[in-house]
């Protein structure tokens, strides 16, 4: 399922990524995902309190995988406020 919200951070994302110029690492993807432009839609999505409470939505989890090192690095919780921990394969 997509929401609306869901195409302005894919548009961020592919903005970032654009602008990074290089292959894309690991750790640009962690800095990244901490982004905060267009809030509260923001890929560090946070609860808009002028929101109906049943309408509220927040980031609470990010997830990196590294498929060619079979690693997956995972932040319980937002991106911007949680320290990611790699798991191995």
């Amino acid at each position: 399922m997509s929401l609306p919200d869901s195409f302005l951070r894919l548009g961020r994302i592919r903005t970032l990524v654009r602008n990074l110029g290089r292959k894309v690492g690991v750790a640009d993807i962690k800095e990244m995902m901490k982004d905060h432009a267009s809030y509260p839609d923001s890929i560090c999505r946070h609860e808009d309190i002028l929101e109906p409470e049943s309408k509220r939505m927040c980031t609470v989890f990010s997830m990196i995988m590294d498929l060619e090192r079979e690693e997956m690095y995972l932040a319980p919780g937002g991106p911007c406020c949680c320290e990611y921990h790699l798991i191995k394969f």
